[in-house]
């Protein structure tokens, strides 16, 4: 695990106040490259900072098998690294092409995860979510005619139904994070990459016309 990426991690957690001694820190792990690559920097510095780091994994019940595979590979990974793990599974009727499928599984998701960090009493949530996803919030936002709060997307720390949520990685780059990874695996949703949710589409069509001008 490159260092700088596991400083910065540090940093992010220091600055929202969740960095101390005795901390339980909750990861939202979802088994893909952010994740994972988050994971790992909450490992290495777990010993030094005296932290107790678990995780959480959701399993929508959208992608069948492949799912399910994720949700193992999750729950081994963790065992590998001596990091407590949880698996919910939200059981949602109708795929990944249904109506309305991402805002469901966003609300299941969220849900699940608040339900086991109050659970065990963490400090914070904290997901993955990284510069390009915030790149594509604010491109969502600015869609639905958002005001100029919701166009300064993703805020590093906030809290949702009590639970303080922590986004370290919002200053990191989606290449610079695999670069950080190096050979470590993770896992694909291969559903990312099809037009099933806006999100994708964004990602796919949009945000490519927008790195080609800047």
């Amino acid at each position: 695990m490159d260092e700088h990426f596991v400083t910065t991690v540090e940093t992010a957690l220091t600055r929202a106040g969740v960095c101390h001694a005795g901390a339980t820190l909750l990861l939202a792990l979802s088994g893909g490259a952010d994740s994972v690559a988050l994971l790992h920097a909450l490992c290495a510095i777990r010993a030094r900072r005296a932290l107790i780091i678990r995780a959480a994994h959701v399993e929508h019940g959208l992608r069948g098998e492949s799912s399910l595979a994720d949700a193992a590979f999750c729950e081994q990974m963790c065992r590998s690294l001596d990091v407590p793990f949880t698996c919910d599974h939200a059981a949602l009727p109708g795929g990944m092409i249904a109506p309305g499928a991402e805002a469901r599984a966003r609300d299941a998701r969220y849900a699940l995860l608040l339900r086991r960090a109050r659970e065990c009493k963490a400090v914070a949530l904290l997901t993955a979510h990284h510069q390009d996803d915030q790149a594509e919030t604010v491109l969502a936002h600015l869609l639905r005619g958002s005001g100029a709060r919701g166009l300064s997307g993703m805020r590093e720390r906030t809290t949702r139904d009590g639970v303080a949520m922590v986004r370290p990685l919002l200053t990191v780059s989606k290449q610079a994070l695999l670069n950080a990874l190096g050979d470590l695996p993770y896992r694909t949703d291969e559903s990312n990459l099809t037009p099933c949710c806006q999100r994708n589409r964004l990602r796919a069509e949009v945000l490519p016309l927008f790195t080609r001008e800047n």
